[in-house]
């Protein structure tokens, strides 16, 4: 059990750095615009990178549908990979430095800005569902510890009653008990 506490702690210990990612992609994303501005290319760098065949959505709609779609099937997975590979991408901007822009910069800020900030509230939900999927895998290794630890000590007690039985020369379970009085009545006396 002792394995099992110590796995899950470890695993506690990672969802700040988690949790760092998330707010960085919400706060470089909530500064996506057209122009070209260290968090701009920061986020469109950050799009290519966790959205497969982006330049193939033909506009914001394309990618909300993907993210819907990828966050209600395994979000724990994708988001992870999107946290280890494209993370650092809208981590630790250098706002004051200057920008460069990539060859899809144009295009893709002109098919993927929006008033309404849709696509920052599906990366929300995605990394909610995310961080809620990892506290139940994390707990997992936990709770299967637990399980085998109570199974252990039930056969335990159960060993040391046959033991118990033996010694006093009484049958294995105790003997014969004695039914229970009926509801509302006292017990008769022997």
């Amino acid at each position: 059990m002792q394995a099992g506490i110590e796995s899950y702690a470890e695993k506690v210990k990672g969802r700040g750095a988690v949790k760092d990612v998330d707010q960085s992609i919400q706060e470089i994303g909530g500064a996506f615009s057209a122009e070209v501005t260290p968090e701009s290319v920061a986020f469109e760098k950050f799009m290519v990178c966790a959205i497969p065949e982006l330049d193939k959505k033909k506009d914001i709609q394309g990618v909300l549908e993907y993210l819907a779609d990828i966050c209600k099937k395994d979000p724990v997975k994708f988001m992870t990979g999107v946290r280890e590979k494209c993370g650092a991408l809208v981590q630790n901007v250098n706002k004051e430095g200057k920008p460069e822009p990539s060859k899809t910069f144009k295009a893709n800020t002109k098919k993927f800005i929006e008033e309404d900030q849709r696509q920052l509230q599906a990366w929300e939900y995605c990394a909610k569902r995310s961080r809620k999927g990892k506290k139940v895998l994390d707990l997992e290794e936990f709770l299967t510890a637990s399980g085998d630890y109570i199974d252990s000590r039930a056969e335990v007690v159960k060993a040391a009653r046959e033991t118990a039985s033996k010694l006093a020369g009484e049958p294995i379970g105790g003997g014969e008990k004695k039914p229970a009085a009926p509801v509302g009545k006292a017990p008769a006396a022997n």
